[in-house]
């Protein structure tokens, strides 16, 4: 029996990574510097793995930016736009990296960044390959082979990790129609054997390939193109031990293809596949010597593994194909978790209870080796020890009255259906709103927060630190919030958004004020390559205790006669971006937060505001892909949302902003949410979806996000018009709103956001006149 890691947090354990990019973006170190850190992280990784008792240890996980954006640079499959700056420039591969990565903004010739997108259904942002018909392939970058032999050279038994090539092509996009990226493997495949040729002909015999994607929805095509390209790796280096793995899912239909494939060793996230171990060991081919890696100890998320479950599972196993055919590891990549429990000192957990039930990346590479070492049967009285321990932990979380609040619980199964509805039908509730309103057709609003100051950022740093009393902070941030109001009143906007601030952390702020969440001091995970944040831990049973809103609501209402709008995040968009418990299922703790936003909500309305915007992305964007998971997921999520936004009165206004839908029932289930206005993200598809609720004639109001921060720049009224007209032709006048929408990052200010909602605001009294006048 062997054990090993799928990749292992790659920020440092005091985010050296992310301090060090942003020291070398702002030109404070040199490249020398940048990559010695990069090389101290990757050691301390090593030793850390080794020392906890590992067999085989991850290398290639360690990337400056991230793991697929490098694979681009390694194969070539990097964008003419950038080929030419590299050619005019002379960029170092580093330089070339960070450049795909954020583009290029300060020169006279800026260069888009490439797209990124969320990876499966982590925190975690990756680089989105772009492809074109035809494309050729190059190995262009030694960074796998120095890697690998910087990881033996220092002593490591160390285990190249490789994103493989049908995953790397199916995570990309095609830059040009009429042509499937997949077409493309037969270039690609050369690059890798020549890869896989450099690594072997230094000594390494056991690769691990990650093909993700083989948990997803594929086609028959698809699977063929596994087998073959597989089929071909293995004739062309049949001495080599490929470990596939995939993860964050079981294989399910695609079971049968990935047992057929020409590998050593199939590694399967027992945490969270739908098909039991039996099922997998019994659907292995007739005397097959496939060995099996077992993903036993979660990797997303941060609590102790169960050991007696796990051993369970182990022993199954163990039974059925022999001990030497098994190997153990986290369910995927370490890369999703913090680094280190130990750095939780003094911190804001809530008390020390909590911290016992958790595991971070060190401890559940210690959880990985005491398994193999229970499983053995080499059981020494430190292996004793720990087991007993785990099982009194297991025991007392089981019991606990910190997690466990009888009243929520009863709450919960009170839930009515009527508690999911609003009183009256969209059409009732629109006339009521129409009047308390008052406004005019086509009205104009921002969605999204509107970025801090960099005083302010500064203040609440000082007030975080204690270096500034509650007096004090409350103090700039009501002067933070006028000064909003009245950008936003000059700039000519009918509904003002108060979204900002405080509410700039308004999802960190939530998480705060409600029992059954806690936040914890140093637990932050990579969120994109140069992002990190800190999920909050629900540990427990969720409730509001007290108001969280109201009063700054209130405060903002009072310094204008213009509706204002707040901004509450959704109950989706809470959980997805905590880490969640793991004794009950998702959907009630989802219900348990949906029930003290209900009461949040009815407390801001009662605060004389009438708009309330409900920010909740991750209700469309974490949406599984396979589509009996995302039924069920549409109908526990929805019910979630509705709870939520269900208590006010017809007379307040519900909208609902989401960006693109991954799935042609998307718009359906958005449109059944009911809410009284829907906001658009300004996105590339925004067209199509508008006419896909257009067909559904059972969308309320609408709102596209015309006029977006994401443009990095200027925007005229003439573009917008030109934009808006497209819309009109289809949406009804009466029901349409405009909307600048905002990407939250503290750089737009520069980008000239007052000057774009005076824009939007023109644009929207020529499309008033012209429409008022018969010429649209």
């Amino acid at each position: 029996m062997q054990t090993h890691n799928l990749g292992y947090p790659r920020i440092g354990s005091q985010r050296e990574l992310i301090k060090s990019l942003k020291a070398y973006n702002a030109g404070q170190i040199c490249r020398k510097d940048l990559l010695l850190i990069g090389k101290q992280i990757r050691l301390h990784n090593w030793q850390l793995q080794q020392h906890a008792g590992l067999d085989f240890i991850p290398c290639n996980d360690f990337s400056f930016f991230d793991h697929v954006l490098d694979l681009c640079v390694i194969v070539g499959a990097i964008p003419q736009r950038f080929i030419d700056v590299i050619q005019v420039d002379k960029y170092s591969e580093l330089d070339l990296l960070l450049t795909m990565a954020n583009g290029k903004k300060d020169s006279d010739y800026p260069i888009e960044a490439m797209k990124k997108a969320q990876w499966f259904n982590t925190h975690y942002h990756y680089v989105v390959p772009e492809f074109l018909p035809n494309q050729s392939f190059k190995l262009s970058s030694d960074k796998i082979l120095r890697e690998y032999q910087e990881a033996i050279a220092a002593g490591f038994n160390a285990k190249p990790v490789i994103l493989g090539p049908i995953s790397f092509l199916l995570l990309g996009k095609e830059n040009s129609k009429g042509f499937n990226r997949l077409a493309l493997i037969d270039n690609l495949l050369p690059v890798y054997f020549e890869l896989i040729r450099q690594l072997y002909d230094v000594g390494a015999r056991l690769i691990q390939f990650d093909e993700p994607c083989l948990a997803t929805i594929i086609d028959e095509q698809t699977r063929k193109i596994y087998l073959d390209t597989y089929t071909k790796i293995h004739e062309k280096f049949p001495d080599l031990h490929v470990m596939l793995a995939s993860y964050f899912d079981g294989y399910d239909n695609n079971l049968s293809t990935a047992l057929l494939l020409p590998v050593q060793t199939l590694h399967v996230d027992m945490v969270h596949t739908q098909t039991s171990l039996d099922e997998i060991i019994d659907s292995y081919p007739h005397d097959s010597s496939l060995q099996l890696s077992l993903g036993i100890v979660d990797g997303q998320n941060v609590w102790k593994n169960n050991l007696d479950e796990s051993l369970s599972i182990i022993t199954t196993a163990i039974a059925k194909l022999g001990k030497e055919r098994i190997w153990l590891a986290p369910s995927c990549s370490l890369l999703h978790v913090p680094c280190d429990l130990e750095a939780e000192t003094g911190g804001n957990l809530v008390n020390a209870v909590i911290g016992k039930w958790m595991a971070f990346a060190k401890q559940k590479i210690e959880e990985v080796v005491l398994l193999k070492k229970l499983a053995s049967g080499n059981i020494n009285s430190s292996v004793y020890k720990a087991l007993r321990e785990n099982r009194q932990v297991i025991s007392d979380k089981a019991v606990s009255t910190i997690i466990h609040n009888p009243y929520i619980k009863q709450r919960v199964k009170e839930i009515s259906e009527q508690d999911t509805k609003r009183k009256n039908t969209f059409s009732i509730r629109q006339d009521k709103q129409h009047e308390v309103l008052n406004l005019s057709l086509f009205p104009t609003t921002t969605s999204g927060y509107f970025p801090v100051t960099s005083s302010f950022q500064a203040d609440r740093q000082l007030f975080r630190k204690g270096k500034l009393s509650v007096w004090q902070y409350n103090a700039m941030l009501q002067e933070e919030i006028i000064q909003s109001i009245y950008l936003q009143e000059d700039a000519g906007l009918d509904v003002i958004t108060y979204g900002g601030f405080e509410q700039d952390y308004l999802f960190e702020h939530f998480c705060e004020k409600l029992s059954g969440i806690s936040l914890t001091t140093n637990g932050w995970i990579q969120s994109d390559g140069n992002q990190c944040i800190k999920p909050p831990v629900i540990y427990g049973d969720v409730c509001r205790l007290s108001p969280i809103m109201a009063h700054w609501s209130a405060l903002a209402q009072s310094y204008t006669v213009k509706s204002i709008k707040a901004i509450i995040p959704g109950p989706v968009t809470i959980l997805q971006n905590s880490f969640v418990r793991n004794d009950q299922p998702i959907s009630q703790s989802c219900f348990q937060i949906a029930l003290a936003l209900r009461h949040e909500i009815t407390d801001v309305e009662s605060a004389a505001i009438k708009v309330i915007e409900i920010d909740d992305p991750a209700l469309i964007t974490c949406q599984p892909t396979k589509k009996e998971q995302r039924v069920k997921y549409q109908q526990w999520a929805g019910r979630a949302f509705k709870i939520a936004c269900s208590g006010v009165k017809d007379e307040t206004q519900i909208h609902f902003h989401f960006s693109s839908p991954r799935f042609h029932d998307t718009t359906a289930f958005i449109a059944g949410l009911d809410a009284d206005v829907l906001t658009i993200a300004d996105i590339p598809r925004q067209d199509e979806i508008i006419d896909d609720f257009v067909r559904l004639k059972s969308v309320n109001e609408i709102g596209p996000g015309i006029a977006s921060t994401y443009f990095q720049g200027s925007i005229t009224k003439a573009e917008i018009v030109k934009r808006f007209r497209q819309y009109q032709s289809v949406i009804v006048t009466h029901q349409t709103w405009m909307v600048f929408d905002i990407l939250k990052q503290p750089s737009d200010v520069e980008f000239g956001i007052e000057r774009a909602m005076e824009e939007l605001v023109a644009a929207a009294q020529e499309i008033r006149q012209s429409t008022l006048q018969g010429i649209f």
